[in-house]
């Protein structure tokens, strides 16, 4: 199933023309060091938890497009340091992607906010302070 998921992929990047702007990576163990090199986080499942990969995406300063289910509304405030999009929104990603991209100091504040949110309030620091608050110490 995956070999054929693959092959479909590849026929629509042929059939685009833009095979010249692809470039396979395979299995990458440590997808972090990655994203540096990323202009925008995605995330659009379908369910999700308390996404590690959107946390992760926030921590490395990434604005983040994700969809509207399960805990991403809780760490994407909408217009803040993100954009959230419906499930099965292919219009809505697309419009989202493209005004991210043409409009860079958005995409700057939006990294910004998603790096402090992660500081302020689901680092180990952030988290430390939170059970002290909870136990009374």
């Amino acid at each position: 199933q995956d070999a054929a998921y693959v092959q479909e992929i590849e026929a629509f990047i042929a059939e685009k023309g833009i095979a010249d702007a692809i470039h396979w990576l395979g299995q990458v163990n440590e997808p972090r060091r990655l994203l540096p090199q990323a202009d925008i986080g995605l995330l659009v499942s379908d369910s999700e938890g308390l996404s590690n990969t959107l946390m992760e995406y926030m921590q490395a300063g990434l604005p983040v497009v994700a969809t509207n289910v399960g805990g991403n509304p809780e760490l994407i405030i909408d217009g803040l340091n993100g954009l959230l999009i419906e499930k099965g929104d292919i219009a809505g990603l697309a419009d989202a992607i493209a005004s991210l991209a043409n409009e860079p100091a958005t995409k700057i504040y939006y990294g910004e906010c998603a790096k402090a949110r992660i500081e302020q309030e689901f680092s180990l620091k952030a988290m430390v302070i939170q059970h002290e608050n909870l136990y009374g110490i």
